[in-house]
């Protein structure tokens, strides 16, 4: 996230809009544009360089929900449900009344284009994160240290923020971090992926046993396992460390 901006997105999402993303659930007053000068310069300027802008009229309000857990059954849950708005072009003045799809909403925020919008069906879902957990392990992305621990991200996702920047606090400066995003690497290659998707990599200058003690310490919630009441961790449950 940049400027105040997700990356991914061809047309400009602001971080204000993390839980609508997080759930895939726009909302009656959300108002998206084309280009980043509507959220960031006078509106006589912003016209200049506008295309479009999309009000939301529905769905109402909801009071309450999120998606702090971070899962992406919301936003599949959401992507094929119904939402109405209003469609301005600027260039010609028109005003269109639109009934699309949650998804659509997303899809024309994703490629820049109000397509997606004039659609009569559902835009196909996208992969996201949690499909792509399994390929962390050979995934081939060079060991710059002694070992390294990768994890999926998603930048809307409270639980993937706080996780990261717990990760960060207790590795320090023995971690060099990058962010990749899924579609730069061989797996999300041509697919139709969330644009908001990234494998998030540490590179730690220290063996992978005390790794393995830094994510525990990090990361662990005490959970008792039902069947034998102890309590367990998993780094597997959070990223691999390779």
């Amino acid at each position: 996230m940049e400027s105040g901006f997700f990356e991914g997105f061809k047309a400009p999402v602001p971080t204000c809009f993390s839980d609508v993303l997080a759930r895939c659930r726009f909302e009656l007053g959300d108002t998206l544009h084309s280009h980043r000068d509507a959220y960031e310069k006078p509106w006589g300027e912003a016209l200049k360089v506008l295309e479009w802008s999309f009000q939301v009229h529905r769905p109402y309000k909801t009071i309450g929900e999120s998606n702090s857990h971070g899962s992406d059954v919301g936003v599949m849950g959401n992507w094929n449900t119904l939402l109405e708005g209003e469609l301005i072009l600027h260039k010609t003045g028109q005003k269109k009344s639109i009934k699309s799809f949650q998804g659509n909403l997303y899809d024309a925020l994703s490629l820049g284009s109000v397509d997606p919008l004039l659609e009569l069906a559902p835009t196909p879902a996208p992969f996201a994160c949690s499909d792509f957990s399994k390929d962390l392990g050979w995934l081939a992305i060079p060991v710059n240290h002694d070992c390294q621990f990768r994890m999926v991200f998603n930048a809307p996702y409270p639980i993937h923020k706080s996780k990261k920047l717990k990760l960060e606090e207790e590795f320090g400066s023995d971690a060099q971090i990058t962010m990749i995003p899924i579609t730069k690497l061989d797996i999300g290659k041509d697919k139709k992926v969330m644009p908001t998707c990234s494998i998030c990599v540490f590179d730690l200058k220290i063996s992978k046993m005390e790794a393995e003690k830094r994510i525990k310490r990090a990361l662990y919630v005490a959970v008792k396992d039902k069947k034998t009441s102890k309590s367990t961790f998993r780094v597997l449950d959070h990223g691999v460390l390779v």
